[in-house]
C-alpha cells in the first residue's frame, strides 16, 4: 500500500473544534477559546515522514486528535466580578499514550500577564483540558520494498506535547 500525503493535523482539528465552540457562552457570560500555538511534529514545516537511519524503514507521525466534544474552560466568576476583561494564557499540555492529557502547566516560552487572577485562569484551563480524551498520537512504520507496495510493519502509541493558547473574553466575543 503507496502512503500519500499526511493526516489532518491536531492543530487543524483544534482549530475547527475552537471555531465550533466559540458560539457556546460559558458560564456568567464570559468565553474562552483555544488555538494551538505549536503544531505537532507532523503539522511543521518537515515532512511526516522521516527516513530511520537511511534504510529501508520510514515512520509516519500522526498526531493525537480529539475524540469528539472538546469543551473550553469557563471564564473564573471572581475574575468575571473584578471586570478583568480580556486574559490570554499559554499552557503546554501532555497528552500520553493512552490519549488521555496527563498534564496542563503554564508554558516556560510565553508568560502571561501578571494578574491577582492568573491562577483562577489557569485552574480553569487545568480543569477542563484533564478531562479531554483525544486518540493517541501514533508512529507508523513501514518497510520500502523495490518494486512493491510498502509494507506495514507495526504502530506505536506516543506520548505528545502541545502549547496551547487560551483566550478569556469577558464581553462574550471570541477572536
Amino acid at each position: 500500500m503507496k502512503i500519500s500525503g499526511s493526516p489532518p493535523s491536531l492543530a487543524i482539528l483544534l482549530a475547527v473544534g475552537a471555531s465550533l465552540l466559540s458560539s457556546c457562552q460559558a458560564l456568567f457570560k464570559g468565553k474562552s477559546s483555544f488555538e494551538t500555538v505549536t503544531p505537532p511534529p507532523s503539522a511543521r514545516s518537515q515532512s511526516a515522514e522521516q527516513a530511520v537511519d537511511d534504510s529501508d524503514i520510514r515512520v509516519v507521525s500522526i498526531p493525537a486528535r480529539p475524540l469528539g466534544h472538546l469543551p473550553t474552560p469557563v471564564y473564573p466568576k471572581a475574575a468575571l466580578d473584578a471586570r478583568v476583561g480580556k486574559y490570554v494564557i499559554f499552557v503546554q499540555v501532555v497528552v500520553g499514550e493512552s490519549g488521555r492529557v496527563s498534564d496542563v502547566t503554564p508554558s516556560l516560552g510565553r508568560v502571561a500577564l501578571p494578574s491577582p487572577h492568573a491562577e483562577a485562569f489557569l485552574e480553569s484551563v487545568r480543569e477542563t483540558v484533564l478531562q479531554w480524551r483525544l486518540s493517541p498520537a501514533r508512529m507508523v512504520y513501514w518497510q520500502r520494498v523495490p518494486g512493491q507496495d510498502d509494507r506495514y510493519l507495526r504502530t506505536e502509541a506516543v506520548a505528545e506535547s502541545m502549547e496551547l493558547k487560551f483566550t478569556f473574553e469577558a464581553d462574550g466575543k471570541v477572536r
